[in-house]
C-alpha cells in the first residue's frame, strides 16, 4: 500500500504542470468598420474564442495613432 501511495504522489506531481497550462484559441474574428460622414468610425467586432484553463477573458484595443507611415 505504501508503494501505491508513493506512485500516486509522483503521478499527481507530474500532472500538476499539465493542469496549470492555459490555452486560448481565436475560433472566429469578424470586423465591420464604417467611416461616418463626419469622420467618426463605427466599429463592430465579434470574437469567438475557446479558453482552456483559468482565464478572465480577453482585452481588445484599437490603436488611434500609428508610429510609422503606414
Amino acid at each position: 500500500m505504501r508503494r501505491t501511495g508513493a506512485l500516486l504522489a509522483v503521478l499527481l506531481v507530474a500532472a500538476a504542470p499539465l493542469a496549470a497550462q492555459r490555452t486560448l484559441e481565436i475560433d472566429r474574428f469578424d470586423s465591420k468598420m464604417v467611416v461616418l460622414a463626419d469622420g467618426r468610425l463605427d466599429v463592430s467586432e465579434t470574437i469567438t474564442a475557446t479558453f482552456h484553463g483559468s482565464w478572465n477573458g480577453i482585452y481588445r484595443t484599437l490603436p488611434l495613432e500609428y508610429r510609422n507611415g503606414q
